[in-house]
């Protein structure tokens, strides 16, 4: 395909996919305040988590940077819901 037709160079798509980057970074600030709630391994289970998304979004970024914000919406996503579910089954607490 011609480099000039592909729509991951487009001045859209950079944007969304710089975007889509410093919204995960900050997506690392809900992580790390997790520790407030969540103890020990699954505390650290969920960093190792947020760490493989650094992974996928790299991955999304190359590949397709018009979706890269949708990383970080599943981020905030997973969180919640981890979080959610620790509380309401491991009785997890601030």
């Amino acid at each position: 395909m011609d480099k000039k037709h592909d729509a991951r160079h487009s001045p859209g798509a950079a944007i969304s996919g710089v975007l889509g980057l410093v919204l995960y970074l900050a997506t690392g600030f809900l992580y790390i305040s997790s520790g407030l709630v969540v103890p020990g391994v699954w505390l650290i289970l969920i960093w190792v988590i947020w760490l493989a998304g650094i992974y996928l979004l790299v991955r999304v970024f190359q590949t397709a940077r018009a979706w890269t914000p949708l990383v970080a919406v599943g981020a905030v996503a997973f969180w919640w819901i981890y979080v959610s579910l620790g509380e309401y089954f491991l009785d997890w607490t601030a």
